[in-house]
């Protein structure tokens, strides 16, 4: 069987998260493995979310920004920025995965450095965004004359603050400055999704009460709405269907 590697990229707020976290919860017909990309702690201020403590001093999923710039010079590693701030990918921990299907969330910018890579030339690689807002919509929205730029940077803004309310997070300056820059780039985001193989529409954010999830990861109920949508998607995905 060949080994796959799906990688899911998105706006910052789209849901990925418990999306990922929803199919290998309530899908366990689905063998997968989940693998992370690592990030820098100062992209969270130094403080985890709630759903994030337990991977906290996970090397693979956390390290500090100095860290990461330190992989660039290393072939088995992608470095490039999101947000400002570096991740890194490990092409072996993909490579010596003893799962034949495994599934990354990607920041956009990174998804063409792995698609390039001569140590992932054997392994099949597909690619999923998650979109908040549907073609139609975008049409729609166009043809009111409504400015499409402004609309995106709306909804996202109010995803964003839907977020921040779940996690009960501190509303500072260096938050909202944060905040600005991942919504001027989700226009850049939505305009890379045409580059890639599956565009899933989901208008439930990470702070959606649609997934019925608690801040600290914990699901009480399976998704319902649009979440529940986006899970059977990406879970037709994994399975090869």
């Amino acid at each position: 069987m060949e080994k796959r590697l799906i990688t899911l990229s998105g706006p910052s707020c789209v849901g990925k998260g418990p999306l990922t976290a929803a199919v290998k919860k309530f899908r366990p017909d689905i063998k997968f493995v989940k693998l992370a990309v690592t990030k820098s702690k100062q992209s969270r201020n130094h403080i985890p979310r709630p759903d994030e403590q337990d991977v906290w001093d996970n090397r693979s999923c956390w390290q500090s920004e100095e860290q990461i710039k330190a992989l660039k010079d290393n072939d088995r590693y992608i470095v490039g920025n999101c947000y400002a701030f570096s991740q890194a990918v490990d092409l072996d921990m993909i490579v010596n995965s003893s799962e034949q299907t495994i599934l990354m969330e990607m920041y956009y910018a990174l998804v063409p450095q792995l698609l390039g890579s001569q140590r992932l030339k054997n392994i099949k690689i597909e690619t999923v965004f998650l979109s908040p807002i549907s073609k139609q919509e975008l049409e729609f929205f166009n043809s009111c004359g409504i400015d499409i730029y402004s609309a995106i940077k709306s909804l996202m803004a109010a995803k964003q603050y839907q977020r921040a309310v779940f996690h009960k997070r501190t509303i500072d300056r260096n938050f909202l400055q944060d905040i600005k820059t991942r919504i001027d780039d989700s226009v850049c985001e939505l305009g890379s999704a045409k580059n890639f193989k599956y565009v899933i529409v989901n208008h439930d954010g990470e702070g959606s009460p649609n997934w019925n999830r608690l801040a600290d990861g914990t699901f009480t109920t399976p998704p319902v709405g649009d979440a529940k949508l986006a899970v059977e998607s990406l879970a037709k995905i994994l399975s090869g269907d």
